[in-house]
């Protein structure tokens, strides 16, 4: 599952720096991203939490204009009793506005996991920038491709800790880095756990990506009018009518409402602990979705290799794959040690 997450991590992330701003690919993605956020708070970082080997946080800023509170998902850095994350914006020229609002305003809020502390964001500079660049480097090498497409150089931002709760977290990311496991250090770090958990965990976060991609293909197949087509039955759908047969049929990149729906319960109720009958749910869920997006005639067209597309291929490919995951693990995690 690690390996998974990196790859599609980093085919979200090519995705990213594929679409051009103010796009429908980037309105879409923008969609996922806020999905993201929402997922992360309502699970306290059990699923979003994580990418491959690096920690998530959510950064929350002070909007310069309206004043609002802004926050975004990013991968972070530990640095002894400091943190820093990389004002990438996905390789873009401008600068990601999270990054712009801290400049007018450095106090910001940290999240990680379950735990928030306030900071003070400061960009780095010299020996100590290329040394956090570095660790970046290790932990996300699509960072890489980020610098070599722009021409500014990616801010380094350091986010220093005001507040024991802040100390208190970072401990917990040097007990969970040295291998060593305290319970008073968060409740989401505790323990072994058994290998059911394990799974039903991962299953959950599987799911989690899942349900986002498919997400982010119902928004984009209502804009295409990419109405699902099974030419083995000799059936077309209708693209004025797209929005009524998305509930029935699906569209053309994701299953009919009623089946994300029962998904996203399933999710939640897994992602809150172990629970059987949810896992058993998502197996039977990828299980039929398998087979649905092989037979899907704009599904098959959009990953042909004469028919790729830089935006629904990665995601249509996710929700593919990760079905797959999920019909694998829903069979084994629904099932007694």
């Amino acid at each position: 599952m690690e390996t998974f997450n990196v790859t599609a991590s980093r085919a979200f992330a090519r995705t990213a720096m594929a679409v051009r701003p103010g796009s429908t690919g980037a309105r879409v993605l923008s969609a996922v991203f806020r999905g993201h956020v929402r997922l992360y708070q309502a699970t306290g970082g059990r699923i979003g939490g994580r990418m491959g080997t690096a920690v998530l946080c959510l950064l929350t800023t002070t909007g310069r204009v309206s004043g609002a509170p802004r926050t975004h998902v990013l991968g972070c850095v530990r640095d002894g009793d400091q943190l820093a994350v990389i004002a990438s914006n996905s390789g873009s020229q401008q600068y990601p506005q999270w990054y712009r609002n801290l400049l007018a305003d450095p106090e910001v809020r940290v999240r990680i996991g379950s735990r928030e502390f306030t900071a003070v964001a400061r960009t780095a500079a010299g020996a100590e920038r290329e040394r956090l660049w570095q660790r970046a480097l290790q932990a996300a090498a699509i960072l890489e491709d980020y610098q070599r497409r722009t021409s500014r150089q990616l801010p380094v931002v350091v986010l220093e800790p005001v507040d024991a709760q802040g100390a208190a977290v970072l401990a917990a990311l040097r007990a969970r880095a040295s291998g060593s496991v305290s319970g008073s250090v968060s409740g989401s770090v505790s323990g072994a756990v058994s290998s059911a958990a394990s799974r039903q965990r991962r299953l959950a976060a599987a799911a989690a990506a899942q349900l986002a991609a498919q997400l982010a293909g119902q928004v984009l197949a209502l804009r295409r009018g990419a109405a699902f087509d099974v030419t083995l039955l000799r059936w077309r759908g209708r693209p004025e009518r797209i929005g009524r047969d998305s509930w029935l049929y699906g569209t053309g990149y994701s299953a009919p409402v009623p089946m994300m729906t029962l998904q996203a319960v399933a999710t939640v109720g897994l992602a809150r602990g172990r629970h059987p009958v949810a896992a058993r749910t998502l197996g039977v869920l990828g299980t039929v979705m398998v087979p649905a997006y092989l037979i899907e005639r704009e599904t098959r067209a959009v990953l042909s290799p004469a028919g790729r597309d830089p935006i629904a291929t990665p995601v249509i490919a996710t929700c593919l794959v990760m079905a797959a995951v999920m019909a694998h693990w829903g069979r084994r995690a629904g099932t007694p040690e």
